[in-house]
């Protein structure tokens, strides 16, 4: 599956808490980021990309239930000969969100989880979280962000003594319309103004 949406929206936070849920019901449960950096190459051994399947790998490796006897194979290749051999297994790839007007075939990242796709059977699972408008190998669920009354709700629910006058609801409008109504945003702020419960003063 695919979730996707805007940056911000909260992504992220859904594949975390589907993670911490359910690993207990996997064997293995993997945590893999896309997130490629303007001085990396995703394929560079110093991505984190590269990074999250070693860790994986060694993981694998540590329980000691599979053993890869090339030891000069590359991670991604272990990882793929490992996972052959798994049945109930979770993959999360999160941020699989390009630098530039990339279509996600010509990534290479995605390339890896197409070809770790065809590996992880029917048991398995694998969930991806991408600033695309879906994938084409993958059944798609996009998650959109609150709408104005939704914001509103959330700040009150979040920080019930934060409104003391009609000022300070006229101040709350502005401020989900200045964050976009993003999950994200509307959490950091909720956050921030927790401890500094002076609306207007945000605001400007």
């Amino acid at each position: 599956i695919a979730i996707y949406g805007n940056g911000g929206i909260g992504k992220t936070q859904i594949a975390l808490n589907y993670y911490y849920e359910n690993k207990d019901k996997y064997d293995f449960a993997f945590w893999v980021s896309c997130e490629e950096k303007e001085n990396i190459k995703i394929s560079s051994n110093k991505s984190i990309f590269f990074q999250d399947i070693n860790k994986c790998v060694k993981t694998i490796e540590d329980v000691g239930e599979f053993q890869y006897i090339d030891s000069e194979t590359n991670s991604i290749e272990k990882f793929k000969f490992y996972l052959s051999k798994m049945s109930k297994v979770l993959l999360i790839f999160d941020n699989l969100d390009p630098l530039s007007d990339k279509k996600p075939q010509e990534l290479y990242a995605y390339k890896k989880i197409i070809d770790i796709l065809s590996i992880v059977n029917i048991y398995g699972h694998i969930l991806v979280t991408t600033q695309y408008h879906g994938l084409p190998e993958f059944d798609s669920i996009e998650i959109k962000g609150f709408s104005q009354e939704e914001s509103i709700k959330f700040f009150k629910n979040k920080i019930p003594n934060l409104l003391k006058s009609n000022e300070d609801e006229i101040y709350l409008n502005e401020l989900v319309g200045e964050v976009g109504y993003l999950p994200l945003a509307l959490e950091q702020a909720a956050a921030y103004l927790k401890s500094n419960t002076n609306i207007k003063r945000y605001t400007q």
